[in-house]
């Protein structure tokens, strides 16, 4: 008898929840048509399901309205066009988030991506080039033969020589193949030293 009662007592209390939590999502549905069911189950604490079948039942709209577009007018940024938005166009926004940069060694003006700019240059390296050109050429001037012809550390040596790989190549006319079996030097090293030394000689 006692267990009766209690069951009893257990289906009185779920169905006054379950009274009180229907009357929950009526009042919110009603009174912001705008509110999705997401929200009204988020803030009663039920599954989206559970409130898509109780506005089903009830009879109220299970979707929600949009929201009218904001007609409030702004002045573009760039380049002061009236709009419904602060840029008029993709191509103002991308222009907005560009900033000058200086070249490090041409000196030349040029823009980059503001977030970019941050991501590449975490460090505030005060290395920033226009382009891989630029780039190069100052990487050559400042670690490569213009620095150090020897290309190596004072009193270093270079492990091969590269005069002499050359000098070989124009008297006897060899490849890189001949002329690594004669000079014991691995054959893409031979072949790297006469693709570069011109130009080293050039660049000198």
């Amino acid at each position: 008898m006692q267990q009766t009662f209690l069951r009893y007592e257990d289906n009185r209390t779920n169905n006054s929840r379950e009274s009180d939590t229907r009357q929950r999502v009526k009042e919110l549905r009603m009174s912001n048509m705008f509110m999705r069911m997401s929200a009204i189950a988020r803030l009663t604490g039920i599954s989206r399901q559970r409130v898509f079948q109780i506005l089903q039942e009830e009879g109220l709209p299970t979707k929600h309205l949009v929201k009218p577009v904001n007609k409030d007018q702004y002045s573009c940024l760039v380049c002061g066009k009236i709009s419904t938005h602060k840029f008029c166009s993709d191509e103002c926004q991308k222009k907005w988030q560009q900033i000058p940069v200086v070249c490090t060694r041409c000196g030349k003006l040029f823009f980059r991506n503001v977030h970019r700019f941050l991501a590449n240059y975490r460090d505030h390296s005060s290395t920033l080039f226009c382009s891989r050109n630029c780039q190069s050429r100052w990487i050559g001037e400042h670690y490569g033969f213009k620095s150090d012809p020897n290309h190596s550390s004072p009193g270093v040596k270079r492990k091969h020589n590269w005069e002499e790989v050359w000098k070989r190549h124009l008297e006897t006319g060899y490849g890189a193949v001949k002329l690594s079996r004669q000079l014991g030097i691995p054959e893409t090293t031979v072949a790297y030293i006469l693709f570069r030394y011109p130009k080293k000689q050039n660049d000198d």
